[in-house]
């Protein structure tokens, strides 16, 4: 058996989070993973970030695993570079203010009111000192998470110096507020604007996000969209995090898409739920392939919904979708068929066949 286990992160990326850390991980701040702290940088910082990254990848290569790595939905087994020369991926989250309080937010529950925001201003010299030194790659990538981007105060600063560098963007927001930078950029085709969503009906919205700005939010995404245009090979995408508080609300989930013209939707998975459980979320999953399909919008899978779980429901949604179809032609051809009785079995047994699997 070839390759080894790693990450996209161990191989290409860093992360900026609160209490000044620099990271390689994008999930975890465990002293593992811990490459600096942003007031006490190392004299060759580029150097010291290669070989922080350097020495986990021969850890991991012999079968080292760190304990905040071993549960992480990224970790894979297979064949990487072995040595590593550019930073590609860049997560900023490194700023905890927040206008909402989600249920399944791990800053909430971990860092609110423990950890302190990095200064942007911190941030920002860092990557130009990274860009300095000439270790970011030609085709870098930043994530902007958090906390929430659209309220706090200098993060445009760094956005706008990325952007002004060529590279592209992608901001998680949960659209209470209403950024021009976003759109701007996303118009631009140098932002992606993933919003979170998270719900279909207000009560649902103030159950799992902690406040009441589901009106507010629904007319942002249609704000987003008549700026942008619907057709905006996703710029702008809703994703949705399914939990138990939500999963009876995709119907009004997918009727709010339709009514602010979305076509692309993320289906997530909140990360705390156990492999035990699972099968409660196999009919909803699947529901939300069939609606999206029927209201003919583009669904991707989110990067915490297991493999696994996505590829079993796509198994079952093609397996009804196939009985769909058998059974609307057979409706066809009983208005028309001059054999009716043999026609009528037969959709009375896949209509029992369809039950079965439902």
């Amino acid at each position: 058996m070839g390759g080894y286990y790693s990450c996209t992160y161990i191989q290409n990326g860093i992360t900026f989070y609160p209490d000044n850390k620099l990271t390689v991980c994008c999930m975890s701040f465990d002293e593992n993973v811990t490459i600096a702290n942003l007031e006490d940088l190392p004299e060759n910082l580029s150097r010291h970030i290669l070989d922080k990254k350097q020495i986990m990848i021969e850890d991991f290569k012999k079968g080292k695993i760190y304990d905040c790595c071993r549960q992480c939905p990224s970790l894979r087994k297979g064949y990487f570079k072995t040595t590593i020369k550019k930073i590609r991926h860049i997560t900023l989250n490194h700023y905890l203010a927040c206008n909402l309080k989600c249920i399944f937010c791990g800053y909430a529950k971990e860092l609110f009111g423990k950890s302190k925001d990095t200064n942007h201003n911190l941030v920002l010299k860092t990557i130009k000192k990274m860009r300095h030194d000439q270790i970011l790659s030609k085709d870098l990538f930043v994530d902007i998470g958090g906390g929430e981007p659209s309220i706090s105060t200098g993060l445009n600063e760094i956005l706008k110096y990325i952007i002004g560098l060529g590279y592209n963007a992608h901001i998680n927001t949960n659209a209470a507020k209403f950024s021009d930078v976003y759109a701007d950029g996303a118009k631009k085709g140098k932002i992606k604007i993933t919003i979170t969503a998270d719900a279909g009906s207000k009560d649902v919205y103030a159950k799992v996000k902690g406040a009441d700005y589901f009106k507010t939010v629904w007319e942002n995404t249609k704000k987003y969209i008549d700026y942008i245009g619907e057709d905006n090979d996703r710029k702008v995408e809703i994703k949705f995090i399914l939990q138990p508080e939500n999963i009876s609300d995709i119907n009004n989930m997918i009727d709010m898409c339709v009514k602010t013209k979305v076509k692309n939707i993320v289906c997530d998975m909140d990360l705390n739920i156990k492999p035990e459980n699972y099968s409660v979320y196999k009919k909803p999953i699947v529901m939300f392939k069939k609606l999206c399909y029927d209201n003919n919008m583009n669904l991707h899978k989110g990067s915490f919904l297991p493999d696994e779980l996505w590829h079993d429901t796509q198994k079952q949604d093609s397996f009804k979708t196939y009985f769909d179809k058998m059974l609307t032609r057979a409706r066809k051809c009983i208005k028309t068929s001059v054999r009716p009785l043999i026609l009528v079995g037969l959709l009375m047994i896949l209509t029992v066949l369809m039950r079965l699997i439902r």
